[in-house]
Order: C-alpha cells, then structure tokens, then sequence
C-alpha cells in the first residue's frame, strides 16, 4: 500500500518541497480558530467573531487566484517574497489594534489587508508535484493524496496548537503561532529552486482567459463554495458547542477527530488506482459528504452534551472529505494548460474559501442566540445546496473532457 508514495518520494527534491508547503500552510487550520478565541475574548461575541472570519475568507478568495496567477507568470518564489512580509506585517497590526482596543474599523482594516495578501502555498505545492511529476496521472493522484494527507495533519494538529496558545498563553497566542509556521515555511519553500515550476510570462498580443468563466471549472468551483460553507459551519459551531458545555479545551480535540477520518480516507486514497474517472469520485463523495452530515445534527439533538456521539459523527463526516477535495483538483487541473494550473487550483481553493465566508455570521447567530446543538442545521443546508449545484452542471460532468 505504500509503493505508491515511495514512487513519489524518490523524485528529487519532492520530500523538501513538500515538507516546507506542509509547515508553511499550518496557519489555514489556525487562523479562523485564532481569530475567533481573540475577538470572542475582547468582545464576547460570537456573531461578531464569525463575521471577521467571514470577512476575511471572502478576502482571501477573492485575491488567492490572483496571486497565483502572478506566480505562474513570474515565479512562486518571486511572489512569496513580497506577499508574506505584508501578511505578517499586517498580522502583528491587526493583533496591535485589538490589544489597544481601537475603533472596530482599525480592525477589519488589518484584517482585510493581512488576507489581502493571501497566497496560498497547498496550490502552489500541488502545481510543483504536476511539475515534478511530468503529470502523470497515476502518481498524481498519489501526489494529491499526500497533500490531503498532509492537509488534514494541519487541520488536526493546527487546531490543537491553537487552543493549546490561546488558553494555556494568552489568546493572541494561537495568531502568532500561526504567524511562525507562516513564515519558517514559507522561507524553507522559497528556497526550494530546482523544484520550482518554469514562470510564464505574458505573451504580448494573447489574451488572458480567466479559467473561472468556463463552466468546467465552475462545475466544481460552485460545489465547492457549498461544502466549503459547511466546513467552517462545522469549525465554528464545535467551538460554541465545548464552550456552551464547559469544555472550550475540548476544542482542538473534537477538530483532531474530525481530521483523522479525513487523514485515513486520504491515505488509502493514495494507494489506490482508481477505475473510475475523477468526476464521478467528484460527485460520488460530495453525495457521500452530504449524506454523513446529517450524523452531526442527531448527535448533538439526541445526545446534547455528550462528545464521544459527536466525535464518531465528526470522523464519519471526515472520511468524505479528502477523497473529495482531491478528486475535485485533478479535475480541475486536467482542464487547462500548464501556464493556468496553479490559478485554476487556487479558484478551486477559493471556492472552498468563499464558501467558508458564507455562514459565519448567521451560525454564530444561531450560537448566541439557540445553541450550538442547532447551528447544526447550516452545514446540512450547506451540503443540500452544494448537490443541487451538482445537479445544475450535470450537462458538464457528462464531457469526456474531465478525465
């Protein structure tokens, strides 16, 4: 079972590359959790704690396929050396504001100037692997099981480092640690040269065409928003839910679970040589996700209070979902050229993002105002809508195209 990593870990270069996007991309499991624990310190509120996440998940969605466009043009490493500085100048601003209690303004300011400068190193990696990797099919699809892997790996221990900082230090802790993963990672990733993908300049006279605007991409871009949404309802709600219960150190806990069987699914995904094509693992495990979130909302309604029923419901629900995010990268990437990888990736990123902007607010108004156990309720809607999507681009998922 595990010949096929092996076969991917002897490429020159690859075990470097990959281990420094691992520890360079540690804050994306972070910075939500962080931001929550220091605006709900301050202000005791968690509809305004979602708000700034959401805020800034619609920032960094907007700018991520941007800048990812400037790297296939001018180089990762070029990019990432102007963008990170600016992030974590901003970060220490943003905490600096809070910290004196400024105007509210001051505060969504940094906070849109420090996702403003997002780039995202998971689509970065995945680009190198096709690199390195010559895209051959095969492998990659082991390549994008190892980065799942290790994306689940961030979001298992990212959380736990987060609420370990935040209660045990001081809640701005969980913010700066994240900001040190940021940084060692993103200089350990720039110096990574060989491995670095060829820039493609603009050609002079040939227009850019934006891949978002294809319905290929946006079969998957739109789904995505939806099961991105119901990640980070889950991700608030089981904040509200261990604190509502007297057990907010439970926190990074439950996200550990909920991680595993998202870590165990990439892993045997990784192994295997699927028969069948990437679009229908696409649909199949966005079915699948929407199916095992239904668990969540009877756990915390039949058992309220009770973590072992809600943490099976979390590792059901998280066996579904690196098969499916890996599923929905190969897709897409199958769908364009080389010079448009790494900014087709990036707007599938951005699909998840942009939909984890979306719920914050009201599902930390349904915290406040009914309880967690409730608030369950909006990634089950999430996920429904995220299958009619499905059922909108069915014509598309039809094409032999996506292979």
């Amino acid at each position: 079972m595990i010949a096929p990593y092996l076969a991917i870990y002897r490429t020159k270069g690859a075990f470097r590359f990959s281990l420094a996007a691992f520890i360079a991309r540690m804050p994306i499991s972070m910075m939500s959790i962080a931001i929550v624990f220091v605006v709900v310190a301050e202000t005791d509120s968690y509809a305004l704690a979602g708000t700034f996440t959401a805020i800034g998940a619609l920032m960094a969605a907007f700018v991520a396929p941007l800048w990812s466009r400037a790297a296939d043009r001018y180089g990762q490493g070029r990019i990432l050396k102007i963008a990170v500085p600016i992030h974590l100048t901003a970060l220490l601003g943003f905490l600096t504001v809070i910290r004196l209690d400024a105007p509210k303004w001051s505060w969504f300011l940094l906070l849109i100037i420090f996702e403003g400068v997002f780039v995202g190193t998971g689509q970065m990696v995945r680009r190198r692997w096709s690199y390195v990797l010559n895209g051959d099919s095969k492998l990659m699809n082991t390549a994008y099981s190892v980065e799942s892997l290790l994306d689940e790996i961030v979001f298992m221990v990212g959380p736990i480092i987060t609420t370990l900082c935040a209660t045990n230090i001081g809640p701005a802790a969980g913010i700066l640690a994240a900001a040190i993963f940021l940084a060692v990672g993103s200089i350990l990733f720039v110096a990574q040269k060989e491995t670095e993908p060829t820039p493609h300049p603009k050609v002079r006279g040939v227009k850019h065409k934006n891949p978002i605007f294809t319905a290929e991409v946006q079969a998957i871009f739109f789904p995505f928003i939806f099961t991105g949404a119901s990640f980070s309802a889950t991700g608030l709600i089981i904040v509200g839910y261990a604190d509502q219960y007297g057990a907010k150190s439970q926190t990074g806990l439950l996200y550990a679970i909920w991680a595993l069987g998202s870590l165990i699914a990439a892993f045997i995904n990784g192994a295997l040589h699927w028969k069948i094509t990437a679009n229908s693992r696409f649909i199949f495990f966005t079915v699948a996700l929407a199916i095992f979130t239904l668990p969540l909302i009877f756990a915390a309604k039949i058992f309220p209070g009770n973590f072992v029923t809600l943490s099976v419901a979390l590792f059901l629900n998280g066996i579904c979902i690196a098969p499916l995010i890996v599923a929905g990268y190969t897709a897409a990437e199958n769908l364009v050229e080389d010079n448009q990888v790494t900014e087709t990736l990036a707007w599938i990123l951005s699909g998840l993002i942009l939909g984890g902007a979306l719920p914050g607010a009201i599902t930390g108004h349904i915290i406040d105002t009914t309880g967690a156990q409730t608030a369950f309720i909006v990634p089950v809607i999430s996920m429904g809508i995220s299958i009619i999507t499905l059922i909108i681009y069915f014509k598309v998922w039809l094409k032999p195209r996506i292979k």
